[in-house]
């Protein structure tokens, strides 16, 4: 692996919803390209402008965490509810689950991890102090949300990024250092077998980071990605 520039979230190109209700940016998705009942895992940031039903998505596990705005209300058709605030942790809920949001105060932007649960599981974490990623993952994220952090890969390389930006990481293979047109081509947000760990360092007053690892379900389901 190497890094090139970084990837500026508000560059991703915008998307619906499967529902229709508002628009989405794909930061990542398994396989390229795939649409909303193809993926096998995605990462995107969905913009909430007005109260609305969350598409559903069976066979799916979700994540989400709140990435710009005050937050949402999350109402489930089971009567319980709960409130995501930026500070608060990574709520988890099944794509089959109805659920209506409402706005705290304004306009919200979320982060969405969805992982078919038959194949994969994701361990998504929010932080905002120095931390050692110690577990390994068949791939990884890291995306800053506030300030600014540093990234110290355990294959020797660094980043720092600046709110709103995620590393861009491309094989460090000799044809790619040797064409600057193929590294950037090939440039990806992801970390692919993500081995050896990281540690992550706050730069600034109140950042954060979040660390997204993706995995199989199961010790014997074999990874689709060629690096």
């Amino acid at each position: 692996m190497k890094i090139g520039e970084p990837i500026l979230i508000s560059s991703l190109p915008p998307i619906p919803w499967k529902n229709g209700g508002g628009i989405t940016r794909n930061l990542a998705v398994e396989p390229d390209g795939a649409g909303f009942d193809e993926f096998l895992w995605r990462l995107s940031f969905a913009e909430v402008s007005s109260p609305g039903k969350f598409s559903t998505f069976p066979g799916v596990d979700r994540t989400i965490l709140v990435w710009k705005g005050t937050g949402l209300h999350l109402h489930r058709s089971d009567g319980r509810g709960v409130s995501i605030t930026r500070d608060a942790e990574a709520y988890s809920f099944r794509g089959e689950d109805e659920i209506e949001a409402t706005l705290i105060d304004g306009p919200t932007i979320d982060f969405n991890v969805m992982v078919r649960r038959d194949r994969y599981k994701a361990h998504v974490s929010q932080y905002q102090s120095e931390t050692t990623i110690s577990r390994s993952a068949r791939q990884g994220f890291f995306i800053c949300t506030r300030g600014y952090f540093r990234v110290h890969f355990a294959f020797g390389q660094e980043n720092l990024l600046r709110a709103e930006e995620t590393p861009a990481l491309t094989p460090a293979t000799p044809a790619d250092r040797c064409s600057t047109r193929a590294a950037r081509s090939s440039a990806s947000p992801r970390v692919s077998h993500f081995e050896g760990g990281a540690i992550i360092s706050p730069e600034a007053y109140e950042a954060a980071m979040i660390v997204v690892l993706i995995d199989a379900s199961s010790p014997d389901d074999v990874d689709d990605q060629v690096d």
